[in-house]
């Protein structure tokens, strides 16, 4: 699991293939010790080391240098990554009942089902196959669910805080954008410095959307 996401067994250390190979992730919090230095003077650990000076250590706090730092440990909190194949959980019997009771305590997949109530009796229903939105002319623009057949009524679904967020920045940041090209006309070098700036505006992700396949829409009767 690296930066080209390559996968391989914690324990067997084999390769393993996403979406072939049988195997288990997991992540988990655990304490450890780091190693610190510190200014002998003053205890602070913003200290600089100076290859070409001597003293080698000389300490931002209090202007104090010095050959050799003193040294320290504090607890960090650091997760821990990694993946085991199925073979190896197989293997070790107490392994194999972990994984059996995390996987039966582990919450079902999300599968959501869009349906209009009086789709029986409406003549431009049309199903959609293998898709969880029974109806083609059902759709959506941002939080509200329509029908493109011009039916009356709107389903308003709850917007993520992330994607609300990200939203308000977008208009934000194109209002603003705005306002810069009409300043830049008497100040060249607004729009410039707009650009600058604007590379440091938070911007929050969507959140991901999850497909479910497979369930079919009911036939009319």
């Amino acid at each position: 699991m690296g930066i080209v996401d390559e996968h391989w067994c914690n324990i067997c250390k084999k390769p393993q293939k996403k979406g072939k190979d049988d195997y288990v992730e997991f992540e988990f919090p655990k304490w450890q010790d780091v190693p610190i230095y510190m200014c002998p003077e003053c205890g602070s650990d913003r200290i600089d080391y100076r290859e070409k000076m001597r003293p080698r250590w000389k300490c931002r706090k209090c202007k104090a240098t010095f050959e050799k730092p003193k040294e320290a440990k504090h607890k960090e909190m650091v997760r821990k990554k990694g993946l085991i194949c199925r073979k190896c959980i197989e293997k070790d019997e107490k392994l194999r009942e972990a994984v059996t009771l995390m996987s039966d305590a582990s919450n079902p997949a999300f599968v959501g089902i869009v349906e209009c109530l009086y789709w029986a009796n409406c003549v431009n229903f049309k199903a959609v196959k293998d898709n969880p939105v029974r109806c083609e002319h059902i759709a959506v623009i941002q939080d509200k669910v329509y029908c493109k057949r011009g039916h009356p009524g709107i389903l308003e679904l709850t917007v993520e805080k992330a994607e609300k967020d990200r939203y308000e920045n977008l208009v934000f940041v194109d209002k603003l954008a705005d306002l810069m090209k009409r300043v830049s006309k008497n100040y060249p070098g607004a729009m410039e410095a707009f650009k600058m700036a604007s590379k440091n505006i938070p911007f929050t992700g969507p959140s991901g959307i999850i497909k479910v396949v497979g369930v079919k829409p009911i036939k009319k009767v």
